[in-house]
């Protein structure tokens, strides 16, 4: 389920972490909660709405990133996996994603910002929140805290333009390569000029997460009607 930029970078850094600490009294959701730490601290920064401040802000979220994957590593070597840890992971995800933008919105309002680029990231932040709330709804009908469960959907098209675009375009909006694409957007100075794009690929989100919800819906109903 990795990503590009997870396959070829992140993963070799959030392995190389879990070797160190593979043999310490570290657990899976201690990790967890440190990932989701980094991302508030973060958040915090992104507030102060600066250009430094902005910047130290995307680059704490990347780095939360990279050691997402500590947790799920731990588990597996040390087969101590549980509900419990994938729910942790996946609230703590979203959560990080909800308070950045959130927060990214007050800096833009702090340093003077137009009040598209402060609305962009509210309606980022709410709409990331609505689609992480249908997904667990899907999440608990399905018996499971993990995400990626979701991503068994036999409904995308296999062949063609169309399914070259999905591919594409779910390829971006992986939480890998977008927060480097927000990282690199930082750095040039033109993250909040690039609001708006960002609340629209929101927004995008929480439309196929919809898409799903209905689907499962419709998909129970017809269940029970021939039961």
């Amino acid at each position: 389920v990795d990503g590009v930029l997870s396959r070829h970078f992140n993963r070799h850094v959030s392995l190389f972490v879990s070797r160190l600490i593979v043999d310490t009294p570290i657990t899976p959701n201690h990790m967890t909660i440190v990932t989701f730490a980094i991302a508030l601290v973060g958040a915090w920064f992104a507030t102060r709405g600066s250009y430094v401040d902005v910047v130290v802000a995307a680059a704490l979220m990347q780095l939360a990133s990279i050691l997402d994957g500590c947790d799920g590593e731990l588990a597996r070597v040390r087969f101590q996996g549980s509900r419990l840890g994938q729910w942790l992971d996946t609230v703590g995800d979203d959560a990080s994603n909800v308070i950045f933008w959130a927060a990214l919105a007050i800096g833009a309002r702090a340093s003077g910002q137009p009040d598209w680029v402060v609305w962009s990231g509210v309606v980022a932040a709410i709409a990331n929140g609505l689609a992480a709330l249908q997904n667990y709804w899907l999440l608990a009908k399905i018996g499971s805290g993990d995400f990626y469960a979701l991503q068994a959907d036999g409904d995308e098209p296999k062949t063609g333009i169309v399914a070259w675009v999905v591919r594409a375009i779910s390829l971006l909006l992986k939480q890998d390569a977008f927060l480097m694409l927000v990282l690199v957007l930082a750095l040039a100075g033109v993250l909040y000029p690039a609001m708006s794009f960002i609340a629209l690929g929101a927004v995008v989100t929480l439309g196929a997460s919809t898409v799903r919800t209905l689907r499962s819906m419709r998909a129970r109903v017809a269940g029970q009607k021939t039961k």
